[in-house]
């Protein structure tokens, strides 16, 4: 038996190219080319999954996933826009979305985070479970600049040692509804690590979201890199319960430290 999928685009082509490209896999493809339309549908069918735009004439996509996850708290939804933004990717990870895409997206990475949606569905227990814990896989991909970006590397902060970086770390995980205590937690990874990896004013920071995650690093050249700070790495972890990890590759090593969004969605 096929699966239903609704796809909510304005964009003929690619509502055409999506409809066309699951259809073969074996769903049941409808497709909506605004918020109302799609709202109709959703009323009059029940959907396993969602790819959704988010700027189209009328309602938004974030309106259609709040009434999509209120009728099916299940149902598996990706945004995949040409307009990705911090407020709009929070908002949509806060809804429960499965992942936020940015166009172009490659078929590949379209296909396998709906297969790890149900992956993730056949072993989860409640609807409303946590995300779950990001792999190395997904360091990997993020190191190599996946996820929506929300802090990117910027000379401006090496002049400051990373002060500049960490306070505008700071501010948005305050915006994505993180408490005082928390953020000092999860940023004191990444000064130890600091100091840990000489970075001085040489290291470049990035964070992003991703999976629903927000996932921050330190990268500096392995000339800066001092033996035996994977201890302080595992000191924190078990002092701080933070997810902090040390990766080496390439001729660099990296400070990562990762953390899930609340999930508010039903």
């Amino acid at each position: 038996m096929s699966r239903p999928m609704l796809i909510v685009d304005d964009e003929e082509s690619i509502r055409w190219a999506l409809q066309e490209l699951f259809m073969q896999d074996g769903w049941e493809v409808h497709c909506a080319e605004n918020a109302e339309e799609a709202s109709r549908m959703i009323k009059q069918n029940t959907y396993d999954f969602m790819i959704t735009d988010l700027k189209m004439p009328g309602r938004s996509g974030v309106e259609i996933v709040r009434e999509a996850r209120e009728r099916n708290p299940r149902i598996g939804v990706i945004v995949l826009t040409g307009y990705a933004s911090l407020e709009t990717a929070t908002e949509s990870l806060r809804l429960g979305v499965w992942d936020y895409l940015t166009k172009p997206c490659r078929v590949h990475d379209l296909k396998r985070r709906i297969d790890e949606f149900f992956q993730h569905e056949a072993t989860r227990r409640l609807p409303s479970s946590l995300w779950s814990p990001l792999g190395d896989d997904d360091v990997t991909r993020f190191l190599e600049g996946a996820g929506t970006q929300i802090l990117s590397p910027s000379a401006a902060y090496a002049s400051d040692d990373g002060a500049g970086a960490l306070c505008a770390l700071r501010s948005v995980l305050s915006d994505l509804g993180f408490s005082e205590d928390r953020i000092a937690e999860l940023i004191q990874p990444l000064i130890e690590g600091a100091a840990a990896l000489d970075a001085g004013g040489d290291g470049q920071w990035r964070a992003s979201l991703l999976k629903g995650h927000v996932v921050a690093s330190l990268t500096v050249l392995d000339d800066h890199y001092r033996v035996g700070c994977d201890g302080i790495l595992e000191k924190l972890n078990d002092k701080f319960d933070v997810n902090a990890r040390m990766v080496r590759s390439g001729g660099v090593s990296s400070v990562v430290v990762s953390e899930a969004i609340a999930n508010e969605g039903p």
